[in-house]
């Protein structure tokens, strides 16, 4: 599994030959923080959610990111259910997360700008070429929310990995899903189906009408000097201490 993510450039590119800026609104690590994706030809505005393809190259099994949920499903900063910010506590031995969260959800996915990416085709390759990545990745999803006051993470099928081949039939399974939803065959629920691009569809947007905000370039709020505590974890136990 590939994906193609953004670094941290102005530029994404997506969908071949489509390109698409960033428009930061607002400061890092505040409520107000999103970011959002527009067309870097004519500046339209565009849901990474519904308007850049999920398929970067297929043929090659190349997948591009996806975003959130308000309308055009800008990257906004994840908050708590009391609305506050939410930030990972920082478990023993690891700093934050350890992935990037929420690219393709429940998969093993890579970057294609990897000097790696030519040598993993599956996943043994994964523990062949990373090893301890798979271990550490299980043992961090099943405990990183016990800081919290919630128990450990449990996993389907036992725990196991499983192969690209069931990787890809999910990933069509659920794009199958994304296409009822985007044509109104689905509940939504929160999501937003707001678009610029896909005709026919209840969400479909005229782009000249949408006014973004101003594009900014904000320097962070500084951040509570807590969110770089350690914790400890048990794992016979499942206890923790900070």
């Amino acid at each position: 599994m590939l994906v193609r993510t953004d670094d941290g450039r102005a530029n994404i590119e997506a969908a071949n030959t489509t390109t698409y800026s960033l428009r930061r609104v607002g400061r890092p690590y505040t409520k107000d923080y999103t970011i959002y994706f527009e067309q870097t030809k004519d500046g339209t505005p565009v849901s990474p959610f519904h308007d850049i393809s999920l398929y970067h190259d297929k043929h090659k099994g190349i997948f591009n990111m996806i975003s959130r949920s308000k309308s055009l499903n800008p990257i906004t900063q994840d908050r708590e259910d009391d609305g506050s910010l939410r930030f990972n506590r920082n478990i023993f031995t690891y700093k934050g997360y350890l992935w990037n969260y929420g690219a393709l959800p429940q998969l093993i996915v890579i970057d294609v700008n990897d000097p790696l990416v030519s040598k993993l085709s599956d996943i043994d390759d994964v523990e062949r070429y990373f090893p301890g990545l798979l271990d550490a990745t299980r043992d961090w999803f099943r405990i990183y929310k016990i800081p919290e006051g919630h128990d450990p993470n449990d996993f389907a099928f036992a725990g196991m990995y499983r192969s690209k081949k069931y990787a890809l039939k999910i990933v069509g399974e659920y794009n199958d899903a994304w296409k009822g939803l985007v044509k109104g065959k689905i509940k939504p629920e929160k999501v937003s189906l707001d678009n610029t691009t896909l005709k026919d569809t209840p969400g479909k947007l005229d782009p000249k009408k949408i006014e973004l905000p101003p594009d900014e370039e904000l320097s962070p709020v500084h951040l509570d000097k807590k969110l770089d505590d350690w914790y400890f974890v048990d794992r016979k136990t499942w206890k923790e201490s900070p």
